[in-house]
């Protein structure tokens, strides 16, 4: 673990609400707030929620081949994308295997900013680089620039309060410069949560303000403890858990982001031939049906027994009750209403495998 850490300019305040710090990908980021990871879980649920997410890259790829060079990195198509518009994707290797999944948004045909994961950052922008065609230009905002989410049933009137701006009016993965106050931020309709609202993006000397100004007006600080909770009951991929360069877009049930008439990108040819011949290994969402929370590595097993997995995530479902996660199983084994059996420290716990989310909002 690095002992050289980056600090997000929203830390001080952090540290004032005594957050619980952590290292995190090089920089020190909150895990939670004196109230509680359930307080923060639920406050997102059903009011709105504030997450510092500055630790995520920011990059911008810009030139004449701009376009093109980001259609060879990603498996999605982005010549769909018009000004002001995003879309979520993934980086694959030779192999199909994920390097990485990002949000890329296009500011005009030859400028687009792409949002990477943190523990990802260096492998990613190497990448990035390596791969850029001539008339392309790589540049690296991540030092300079916060990320902030808000996040909630109740944040678009909360955001919509404070800004001139038509926040309201703005498209699921769409995104606009706007003023929140006199406040000037880059706010995209995106988050990782499962529920409706905002990631803004601002430089360093903005964040504090702006931070400060959605807290005074009802937003609860939240950390990353329960921003995993949240992303768990969406069913949303973390990486480094649920998918890696082990793991393709088809076996992470992810076959939507991969669109082969796009273009001839990095590692197409792999997955062409993945989905004719069927994946072997699956990425499945299950209920626990007794006490008991499936954490990463517990095993997962056949009703005969039998090891056929391990989870990739797992906690309580806060929401609803009980405790949920996700793991790999043979595809034989990947169907809905199938039962398992987690290994919960020497204990086999009866769980049943469900499609879809585990929670959307209605």
């Amino acid at each position: 673990m690095t002992t050289d850490l980056l600090y997000s300019p929203l830390n001080a305040i952090h540290l004032k609400e005594k957050a619980t710090m952590v290292p995190f990908a090089g920089w020190s980021m909150p895990i939670q707030y004196p109230q509680g990871v359930r307080h923060e879980h639920n406050a997102v649920r059903q009011t709105s929620g504030l997450f510092d997410v500055s630790h995520m890259g920011l990059v911008v790829i810009y030139g004449d081949d701009a376009e093109h060079t980001i259609q060879n990195l990603i498996t999605n198509d982005i010549s769909t994308l018009i000004d002001g518009s995003s879309l979520y994707t993934v980086f694959c290797n030779e192999s199909g295997g994920i390097i990485d999944d990002c949000i890329v948004y296009r500011e005009n045909n030859k400028r687009y900013l792409i949002i990477l994961n943190a523990a990802n950052h260096h492998k990613d922008t190497e990448w990035i680089k390596n791969h850029l065609l001539m008339d392309t230009a790589f540049l690296d905002l991540s030092k300079d620039t916060a990320l902030i989410a808000l996040q909630g049933p109740e944040a678009v009137s909360l955001i919509s309060d404070l800004s001139k701006d038509n926040l309201q009016e703005l498209q699921r993965f769409h995104f606009k410069k706007a003023l929140i106050n006199d406040l000037s931020c880059t706010i995209a309709r995106t988050g990782y949560t499962g529920e409706d609202g905002f990631e803004i993006i601002c430089n360093n000397e903005t964040s504090i303000a702006l931070w400060q100004l959605l807290q005074t007006n009802g937003a609860t600080p939240c950390g990353l403890a329960a921003r995993d909770t949240l992303r768990l009951e969406a069913k949303l991929c973390l990486y480094g858990n649920d998918i890696d360069e082990t793991t393709t877009p088809y076996e992470a049930c992810l076959g939507w982001l991969v669109k082969p008439n796009a273009s001839d990108f990095i590692g197409k040819e792999s997955l062409i031939a993945q989905k004719k011949q069927g994946i072997s290994k699956k990425l499945v969402g299950f209920v626990m049906n007794d006490r008991g929370i499936p954490r990463q590595g517990y095993p997962i097993l056949s009703c005969e027994n039998k090891p056929i997995g391990k989870v990739t995530s797992g906690n309580a479902f806060i929401t609803q009750g009980g405790a949920i996660g996700m793991g790999y199983v043979p595809s034989e084994h990947a169907t809905i209403d199938h039962n398992i059996l987690i290994d919960c420290r020497g204990k086999y716990i009866s769980a049943t495998i469900v499609k879809g989310s585990f929670y959307s909002r209605s």
